[in-house]
């Protein structure tokens, strides 16, 4: 009774913190998911632009998958976030920040048939143009 106890208490408590939303960061000298300038899934790649200060690569990033059901039962439908593991701490002035490309099979190990969404917001800036 008393490790049941323990066990639902803690569930609890842990409730509230895994419910949060999850924080993205936007500066090249922030880590954690990213928000991106532009988002693009071509030709197996996931590309993305980001902010960058002259030093940022795609080994500043790594993408955490989530899998889950697909629209068909042998199609999973991969759920993926782009998270900065590197400190861009370079002071090149890059307006237009860097394109950083991804191989889907490659470099994030998906193969076969599959859908994917990507999980990071993109951020229009005012005056971009499409």
């Amino acid at each position: 009774m008393r490790t049941s106890f323990a066990v639902l208490a803690l569930i609890l408590i842990a409730l509230p913190v895994a419910a949060q939303p999850m924080k993205f960061v936007e500066g090249q000298r922030e880590l954690g998911p990213i928000v991106v300038s532009e988002l693009a899934i071509r030709d197996g790649k996931l590309v993305f632009r980001t902010g960058s200060g002259g030093c940022t690569d795609a080994g500043s990033f790594t993408v955490d998958i989530v899998k889950g059901e697909g629209i068909a039962a042998k199609v999973p439908h991969y759920r993926l976030t782009i998270r900065r593991i590197r400190i861009d701490e370079c002071k090149a002035f890059l307006i237009d920040g860097v394109l950083i490309e991804l191989d889907l099979e490659k470099d994030l190990g998906l193969k076969g048939t599959y859908t994917i969404s990507v999980v990071n917001p993109v951020y229009r800036r005012p005056g971009e143009t499409s």
